[in-house]
């Protein structure tokens, strides 16, 4: 699989979850996404081709992103954002402000860990207000 079907996500509007695993050729996601109001939970794993995300998510309260060694960056508006995991996304660099953010998990991202260090990464005034930060190198 490649992409998901042209048209189905107009089919799925009461969708809460949706979890895309282990698909060697996925590409990316439609721009269709983000008229899914009801999607809270998205999860990414294993997609080695995947170079981007849609850039709005308006409900989503959940970002697993795991296993996207071509990913460079997360989307700009994530408003309702309070859970994101970013584990083995090297290319991913910078993080966008997260202002309900209350969890943040980065493992195996270089650069993005670097950045989002307490007090000293560039990208700490975006995330200082989080009750939970692990970064982890490896």
């Amino acid at each position: 699989m490649r992409c998901l079907p042209e048209g189905m996500l107009g089919h799925l509007t009461a969708l809460e979850f949706l979890q895309i695993w282990d698909c060697q050729e996925f590409v990316e996601l439609p721009e269709d996404i983000k008229h899914l109001h009801n999607l809270e939970y998205l999860v990414l794993h294993d997609l080695p081709k995947m170079t981007h995300l849609p850039q709005a998510f308006q409900q989503l309260t959940l970002l697993y992103l795991c296993d996207l060694p071509e990913l460079e960056t997360l989307p700009d508006q994530l408003p309702s954002l309070d859970s994101l995991f970013v584990v083995h996304c090297p290319k991913v660099i910078s993080i966008p402000p997260l202002p309900n953010l209350k969890v943040l998990s980065i493992s195996g991202c270089p650069e993005l860990g670097r950045r989002c260090q307490k007090r000293s990464g560039e990208d700490w005034h975006k995330i200082s207000h989080v009750r939970r930060i692990d970064i982890s190198p490896k």
